[in-house]
Formats: structure tokens, C-alpha cells, sequence
């Protein structure tokens, strides 16, 4: 007993064989794998939680679905419930002593990119957060759609894994994510089955997979304002080794990463034969200007990314135009 309380059995695995096999057990499959093995360095899971999904996380999925264009977003703040039956899956049967999760509800519109549906689609989504240590946490979440084609016929399952060690060397923990989903019809046929279970599996697939390109880039950028300030500060980056957990991640340090877009700017000119591209020398920058190709005429577009060393990139561009470009 831990506080007067019962201990979790879940609580006391240690390798990744023995949870492993307790998640199978208590948690029925789903058919798609929308992420596979995804590292996130010197976080263990219950960090994870708190810098990624917890009410005052740094970087909330909120911020994450904005970028996708959702819009009309509303998050209840997780509230502590007791289960005995850990999955929200409808198969789930496993039934296991009482155990401490969290739970919350999403409401929001979510984006579509249906030709001939609505533009957005109103959502709900119902999750559930079981982190019974620093080596384990699942999300689950089971999620309804209104005003799209069969909404009432279905559900979409999804579960994110989150499984952490610490190296015995370095004393610094690895997390490792994996995304599930599949989805679940409340009646025995539909006309579109196979082309929902599709639509949504590739759907989670591209938000597992945007989500975790974000959290990489978010983690990285912090990382590098941490040691920045730290060199400034003159302060030795080494007092917390014997900490196994990681220091916590301060207001200012935090950045959301930000999508290229189109800009303004007037600081540096490069004239080429087709006109003159304005940039700024301090701005990444994403422009649409017209080249062809050595060998492949008549490209009427390519996308370039201007960075810093203009003085590099604007020999390279004249030597790639030609007087037959068309603005």
C-alpha cells in the first residue's frame, strides 16, 4: 500500500515486455497503426502528459488543432474518475480492480476536405488519460461526427501509447509513442463501410503524423532557447544529473512552431530575368517564382524556401534563369 491506498498493479511493471502484455490484455486491439515508434527524448511519461496534454500543458493539442484550421474549440479540464474496465472500447471486457484515470470532453468543428460535404463537421470527442507511472500512459478517445453522411452508423477509437524508460548510463528517460485507431459501426452493415474505415484511418494517420513533426520541432526549439539562455546566464547545465526527471519548461522558453507562410518584406532585392523578388535577410521566407529546369521545360512553378545566405542562393538563381521566362 502507497498513502493508505492499494497500489496499482499496473504501476509495478517494469520492463517493456510486462506492459506490453497488461495493455493487451485490458485494452482490445484496434486495426490501424497511425504511428509507429515515435521518440520523444528526455521525457518520461507522466512529462509527456503534462507538457503535451495536461490543462496547462505548453503545448496543447488545441494549439495543434488551430493550425489545422479547426475552429469553435472548447476543452473541458480533465476530471478524475475511477473505472474498473479501462478501455472506452465496446469489446473491452477485461475487468481489473478499481483504478484512477482522468477524463475530459472536446467539443470543436472540425475541418472536412469533402467535395461534397459540409466544410466543417461538428465534433465530440470523449477522452480518457491512464498514466498509472513515469514508464506508461494511454489516451484513449472515442470520437462522434455530426453533419457528414452516416454519422449516426459509426465512432472512430483512437489510442496513443506512450511507453518510457530511463537509460542506466545517463539516467535520462526516452519516451515512445505508438497511435491506434479504428473505426467502430454501431449497426451490422453500412452502405460505405470500407470507405469510412479509409477516410478515417488516413485521417488519424496525417494527425499522428503532423502532430508528432510539431512536438519534435516545439521540443528542439525550447531545447535550444534553454541552452541559449543558459550560456548567457553562465549556469552549468549539468546540476540536475541526478534528477530522473526532466527541469521544467519555463513561459519564456516555450515556442509554438509557426508555418511558413507568405510575407511582405523590403530589405533585399534579387533581380532575375522574369522581375525582382524583395527579401528580407532576416526572415525565412516561402515565395512562388517562376524557373525552368535544366532538363524539364515549361515548369511554370516551384516552390523555393529563402533562407539566410542569400549571397549563396542569388549566383545559383541567375544561373537558372533564362530570358524566356514568363512572369
Amino acid at each position: 500500500k502507497t498513502g493508505g491506498k492499494t497500489k496499482e498493479f499496473a504501476s509495478t511493471l517494469k520492463t517493456y515486455e510486462e506492459i506490453s502484455d497488461w495493455v493487451n490484455q485490458h485494452y482490445p486491439p484496434l486495426s490501424n497503426h497511425a504511428a509507429n515508434n515515435q521518440k520523444f527524448h528526455g521525457l518520461n511519461a507522466k512529462e509527456f502528459f503534462r507538457v503535451f496534454f495536461d490543462d496547462d500543458a505548453p503545448y496543447t493539442y488545441e494549439e495543434f488543432q488551430r493550425r489545422r484550421q479547426d475552429k469553435d474549440i472548447c476543452y473541458e479540464n480533465w476530471s478524475p474518475i475511477t473505472v474498473s474496465q479501462p478501455s472506452m472500447h465496446a469489446s473491452g471486457k477485461s475487468v481489473v480492480p478499481d483504478i484512477s484515470m482522468k477524463q475530459r470532453t472536446l467539443r470543436f468543428q472540425a475541418k472536412t476536405k469533402s467535395f461534397f460535404g459540409p466544410p466543417y463537421a461538428k465534433t465530440t470527442k470523449q477522452q480518457r488519460a491512464y498514466s498509472p507511472s513515469k514508464r506508461l500512459l494511454i489516451i484513449e478517445s472515442n470520437t462522434t461526427v455530426k453533419e457528414i453522411p452516416f454519422c449516426d452508423k459509426f465512432c472512430v477509437m483512437e489510442r496513443w501509447i506512450v511507453t518510457a524508460f530511463r537509460d542506466p548510463k545517463t539516467k535520462i528517460y526516452e519516451s515512445t509513442l505508438s497511435v491506434y485507431s479504428q473505426a467502430i459501426f454501431f449497426t451490422t452493415s453500412c452502405p460505405f463501410e470500407s470507405k469510412i474505415k479509409s477516410t478515417s484511418n488516413g485521417t488519424i494517420s496525417d494527425i499522428a503524423s503532423s502532430w508528432c513533426a510539431m512536438a519534435h520541432e516545439a521540443l528542439k526549439l525550447t531545447e535550444a532557447k534553454r541552452h541559449q539562455r543558459i550560456q548567457h546566464e553562465g549556469l552549468d547545465d549539468d546540476d540536475d544529473d541526478d534528477d530522473d526527471t526532466m527541469r521544467s519548461i519555463d513561459d519564456d522558453e516555450v515556442i509554438i512552431p509557426q508555418q511558413n507562410e507568405q510575407q511582405t518584406v523590403d530589405d533585399i532585392e534579387i533581380q532575375y530575368d522574369g522581375g525582382t523578388i524583395i527579401l528580407n535577410d532576416d526572415t525565412p521566407i516561402v515565395m512562388e517564382i517562376p524557373i525552368i529546369e535544366n532538363d524539364i521545360p515549361n515548369i511554370p512553378k516551384k516552390r523555393l524556401l529563402f533562407k539566410k545566405s542569400f549571397s549563396k542562393m542569388i549566383p545559383k538563381m541567375r544561373r537558372r534563369s533564362t530570358p524566356t521566362m514568363q512572369q
